[in-house]
């Protein structure tokens, strides 16, 4: 599997695959200044591929899903703000609720991030299930996805 991931394939046989990109404007400061550090040290790689594959996979649309069970007031809330604020944000959001299923939109801080996701231009939903289980119910909706990528978060 090391080698797999070393290698920029696939370990979980998703069809996808790992690309390098240059370090730019866009990577935090600490970043930009400490580049051959970071090079030395083997977290970052000297050669990488042109920057133009990068932007070409930025039109590839994304899932994001978040299973979660009665964290509404911890970590939930949290997570969904991490995802608004990433670089590249989804372009769905699946929640999967497998605990008491609160009607999320009338508790005024899910107002304030369900409007903070609509800015951002992120589809989001939410998925009451049966109590079985995280893994069970997020390995039998991959298969309904509508995008090609989708990256899964367990709250």
């Amino acid at each position: 599997m090391l080698k797999l991931f070393k290698e920029g394939k696939d370990v979980y046989s998703a069809n996808t695959t790992w690309k390098l990109i240059d370090i730019d404007d866009s990577f935090p400061k600490l970043i930009k200044e400490n580049k051959q550090k970071y090079i030395k040290t083997g977290w970052i790689k000297e050669n990488v591929q042109n920057l133009q594959k990068m932007k070409e996979t930025n039109n590839i649309k994304v899932t994001a899903t978040i299973s979660t069970r009665n964290r509404y007031f911890t970590s939930l809330p949290l997570c969904l703000t991490a995802i608004a604020m990433q670089t590249r944000v989804p372009d769905q959001l699946i929640i999967y609720d497998d605990g008491e299923h609160k009607d999320l939109r009338e508790e005024p801080i899910y107002q304030n991030i369900f409007s903070l996701l609509q800015k951002k231009g992120i589809d989001w939903s939410v998925n009451f299930t049966d109590g079985q289980g995280q893994v069970k119910k997020s390995s039998k909706s991959i298969n309904r996805f509508q995008t090609p990528l989708y990256m899964e978060m367990r709250r």
